[in-house]
């Protein structure tokens, strides 16, 4: 089986080699299963990570796959955890009104 290409730019990484860093999901895609014998669908994710600057990795960590599926871009402020569950997306993802406001906050603009 022929591997897919990926459009995402940055070092790539394994899901668990970011447990704990701070991370800005900048694109994610979702894509089948490279396994014949499984339904299980699988993301590669772009991500600016702290101290690593842009990065790829792919997941089929059930709970990190939940997540993906359902929110919106950019998901800012997400660190990777793992406990009995697996792997599981821990911070706060941002509407893009908040997103807004904190840019205008961060960079005193007023508009």
């Amino acid at each position: 089986m022929q591997k897919q290409p990926t459009r995402f730019a940055g070092k790539k990484f394994k899901a668990d080699m970011l447990i704990g860093k701070l991370q800005t999901i900048v694109d994610k895609e979702e894509r089948p299963s490279k396994r014949t014998d499984t339904k299980q669908p699988y993301f590669d994710v772009q991500a600016v990570v702290e101290g690593e600057g842009l990065v790829r990795y792919s997941t089929s960590a059930q709970l990190l796959v939940q997540e993906l599926r359902t929110a919106a871009l950019p998901m800012r402020d997400k660190i990777i955890q793992k406990d009995w569950r697996g792997l599981y997306f821990e911070g706060t993802v941002y509407t893009l009104e908040e997103e807004e406001e904190r840019i205008r906050r961060e960079f005193a603009i007023n508009y």
